[in-house]
């Protein structure tokens, strides 16, 4: 991105851009914003629509700005023009963290660390989907997303059990489970 593709894109000379923003780094950090809304109010729409549970809203959102907004995508979460992080991958909030701390019976904490886990496998399919190196369809995506969901919340669950209750849950003696010497 620079300021003369810009204007030419805009069919007008780089003065008005320069009017408008100081310099180049004003212009991203407000094309940032931008993306960051737009990524927002999508996540709302898809939350109103009730078609997903909650996080699975927040996770389906960002995936279709990767399917649908590839360049969009691409400038926000995959190049290093931009020096801030998504609020999306470093943000915080609460009502996903409730969700999922209610969820999976973890703490807040807990619901933090789940969500940015998620958020590595969700970056890598993005990616895939964002590329074209994969022909992944909604509903498969949704599919991996839950599998990932299951799985972290397993983490979780095991994470939080003794010794002795891990033991019995599969079937096996605490003294099979102690670490090979």
């Amino acid at each position: 991105m620079n300021t003369r593709n810009i204007a030419s894109h805009l069919g007008c000379s780089t003065q008005p851009i320069y009017c408008e923003f100081e310099n180049m780094e004003d212009l991203r950090v407000a094309l940032s914003k931008k993306v960051d809304n737009f990524w927002w109010d999508l996540k709302n729409k898809f939350l109103q629509s009730n078609d997903y549970p909650t996080p699975f809203s927040w996770y389906m959102s960002f995936l279709y700005i990767a399917r649908n907004e590839k360049h969009l995508f691409r400038y926000r979460y995959l190049t290093s023009a931009v020096h801030d992080h998504s609020p999306f991958l470093e943000g915080d909030f609460p009502e996903l963290f409730s969700y999922i701390a209610d969820d999976c019976r973890i703490s807040k904490d807990d619901a933090k660390l789940f969500h940015r886990n998620i958020i590595v496998f969700l970056l890598g399919l993005a990616v895939l989907v964002n590329t074209g190196d994969s022909d992944i369809s909604e509903a498969e995506c949704l599919r991996q997303l839950q599998r990932a969901y299951e799985a972290d919340k397993a983490f979780f669950k095991i994470r939080s059990m003794s010794i002795s209750e891990l033991s019995k849950s599969i079937g096996l003696s605490e003294a099979d489970l102690e670490p090979i010497a």
